[in-house]
């Protein structure tokens, strides 16, 4: 049973870093609207 779930940490640890760096993404959309709401 350990190794099923050593061999899904990785894989969760990976989709973990995708979730963050997604959020950053979504971060930096809403900072780039309101600069552009400020500049317009």
């Amino acid at each position: 049973m350990s190794e099923v779930i050593d061999s899904f940490m990785p894989r969760q640890q990976y989709f973990y870093d995708v979730c963050k760096k997604m959020s950053g993404l979504e971060n930096i959309a809403k900072n780039l609207k309101r600069i552009v709401k400020e500049i317009y």
